[in-house]
Parts: C-alpha cells; structure tokens; sequence
C-alpha cells in the first residue's frame, strides 16, 4: 500500500467508488469526485499481495461483501462523523483489509494469539481474553461477512470508538488516522503503523 494511506484519501481526487484499477490514489475529480477509485487486488481477479503480512502469513481468507471505499465513507457520514474522522476510519480499514475492503477477510491466528476478522479485524486475544470478534460478529449477525454496515454499526458502539471520537474532535485527517490506529486497531508497533497509516 502506498505509504500515506490517509493521502490516497485526501489527495487530489478524494474518496474513490470504482472496482479494479492498478493504483492507489484517487483521480482528479474532486474530494468526492466521480471516476477516483482504491485498487483492489481480488475484486478484477487479481491476488492477496496487498494484505497485510499477518494474513497472508496465515491463510487469511475472505468470502465477504466488498463495499467501496465511497460505500463505507458515505455510510460514515451518514452516521454522523465528519469528513476527517471518516477518512482517519476509511485509512484504517484499507490497510487492515489489505485494500481489499473485504468485509469477510478472516485471519485464523493473528500474531499467534487467535483470529480475527471483517474490515477492522477485529480480534479475539487468547493473551488477554478480549472477544471483539466474536462480540462483532453476534452484533452483525448470522451474515456477518455479508452485513458490512453492521460491522460498522457494532464499532460505532465500542468503548475505543467513543474514545476516537472523543479524542479526535477538531483533528486532521492525519492526526485521526493515527489516533484511529493506537486507539481503536492497536497493530503491533502502533506508533510506526500510525506513521504509515497517515
């Protein structure tokens, strides 16, 4: 993934809606324009390159709804949230997806400490007894890989979103994609995965 993924949001053409491609960064059209789209290694046939390592490393797999990065920013919106928390959220779910938006990406054994799961991979911890992913998938019900709204839903209502949302309040998009990462995703080596992210 590019090494700005808040930028592929940002840049010169905003939020893209289109399948294929071969880059990452938006077309000229506008913040919102029309033909800006988010590459998509399965979506035209292609491969799992763009994963990320823990889920390639793994067998990661998914079989889900695959909305657009226009689809989830819309949604985002809708709920309320303005331009630069959606956009810190959008940066988030593209790399935790591996760009592939797959709501039904499933990571069997994340970092040797259980699976995870959906566009935020969210995580069941055998280390610290946290069951997000299995808390995620009763909230979205039986179609949880299909239900990529629900998905969306049942972040919305965690404790770290309120936490996001609280924190980010007058931020950049750049600032929200970071505290979106150490707050809500808390990758290992957070700090530099904050950095990439934005």
């Amino acid at each position: 993934l590019n090494n700005s993924l808040t930028r592929m949001f940002m840049g010169r053409g905003g939020i893209g809606g289109g399948a294929g491609g071969a880059g990452y960064l938006f077309g000229a059209a506008g913040l919102l324009g029309g033909a800006a789209l988010l590459a998509n290694a399965n979506r035209g046939g292609g491969n799992n390159n763009n994963l990320p390592p823990a889920v390639e490393r793994s067998g990661g797999s998914g079989s889900g709804a695959r909305p657009s990065s226009r689809e989830i920013y819309d949604y985002l919106v809708g709920k309320g949230l303005d331009h630069n928390k959606a956009v810190g959220m959008l940066a988030n779910v593209a790399r935790e997806t591996g760009g592939t938006f797959d709501a039904g990406l499933v990571n069997p054994d994340d970092n040797g400490d259980g699976p995870s799961g959906g566009l935020f991979q969210h995580h069941d911890s055998r280390r610290d007894g946290s069951r997000r992913f299995s808390n995620m998938r009763a909230a979205a019900g039986e179609n949880w890989k299909q239900n990529w709204k629900g998905q969306i839903d049942y972040a919305l209502s965690e404790k770290q979103m309120q936490d996001y949302l609280r924190k980010s309040k007058g931020a950049s998009a750049e600032e929200a994609t970071k505290l979106f990462t150490v707050g809500f995703e808390k990758p290992a080596n957070s700090g530099q995965q904050a950095e990439y992210r934005a």
